[in-house]
């Protein structure tokens, strides 16, 4: 499951590649689909990032972004919470989860 904030991030970062070009808007709108059909295979493939949470993140290869998210351990759901650039100071994420659970 694809938050809406999350969503909201794919749609800002695919709106940039289109503005470069429409090939790097397509090939970055394929990564994220890959890669989300990757974490509904086998969600547990990346270690966790946060200490009290069951969050993780995926590089989205060959973009410079990071996919967020967090499993519902009763059931493996995965639940995207953000996609980020890579270039995000990790407290930018972590103050998210935290504010998340607040």
């Amino acid at each position: 499951m694809v938050l809406a904030r999350a969503r909201d991030e794919i749609d800002e970062a695919a709106d940039w590649y289109r503005r470069e070009s429409q090939e790097l808007c397509l090939a970055f709108l394929k990564a994220v689909e890959v890669s989300l059909q990757s974490l509904t295979i086998n969600p547990r493939i990346r270690s966790r990032r946060h200490p009290s949470e069951d969050v993780r993140w995926l590089q989205l290869k060959p973009f410079p972004y990071r996919i967020i998210y967090r499993i519902l351990s009763s059931d493996q759901t995965v639940f995207v919470l953000m996609v980020l650039h890579a270039s995000r100071d990790d407290r930018h994420w972590k103050r998210r989860i935290n504010e998340e659970r607040s």
